[in-house]
């Protein structure tokens, strides 16, 4: 059986479509490579205007960069041996701070050492703590070893009272008058708060 054949406009259109495909097809595969390129550069771009971390080394070389010079000598203004040098003699000799009020000062220090340093020097107070002498941690500033120890506030009774029995609960063996014994607390006078001399 024969098969029929194929009419010239027939034949025009199948040819004129292989045409379009060899052209279509190539195309659309240079797209596609195109399209995947590009994801590919976007997915690996750092995000927006961040820099990119610097690692440890490059992080240590940035600072000595700022100190010492490609050749290993200082950095204008930044050599130590060049530096003015401040002895001890002379920072002893211009005190300032609290570092000042002590018993026992640095030797030929100038200054006043007729207060001690408190835990009110530290904290804040109001002028309602500091009447009940309480700084701004709770604590009664004129007892304990200043730095080491607190007193709770919370301690004294509702009337504004304590007794050396419930100091003891917190301190067994007493606690140092750093201040003034604003409860009576220290009775044999020795500098030392409920301890084995003192009346309850």
């Amino acid at each position: 059986m024969k098969k029929p054949s194929m009419s010239l406009k027939s034949f025009k259109s199948t040819l004129a479509s292989k045409r379009v495909l060899r052209i279509v097809v190539p195309a659309a595969f240079v797209m596609v490579l195109i399209v995947s390129v590009l994801a590919v550069q976007v997915a690996t771009s750092p995000r927006g205007n961040a820099p990119k971390p610097m690692s440890g080394k490059d992080y240590q070389q940035s600072l000595k960069a700022q100190v010492d010079n490609s050749d290993g000598s200082p950095v204008s203004g930044r050599n130590p041996a060049g530096q003015t040098q401040t002895s001890l003699a002379s920072a002893a000799a211009t005190p300032s701070g609290t570092g000042t009020r002590t018993e026992t000062p640095a030797a030929n220090l100038a200054g006043s050492t007729s207060r001690k340093t408190t835990s009110a020097d530290v904290y804040g107070t109001t002028d309602e703590q500091r009447a009940k002498g309480i700084n701004s941690a709770g604590c009664f500033y004129d007892y304990g070893i200043p730095g080491q120890e607190c007193m709770p506030a919370s301690m004294a009774n509702p009337d504004g009272t304590l007794s050396c029995s419930m100091v003891k609960m917190h301190f067994p063996n007493g606690l140092k008058v750093s201040g003034t014994d604003r409860f009576n607390l220290d009775t044999n006078k020795n500098g030392t708060a409920c301890d084995s001399g003192d009346k309850s």
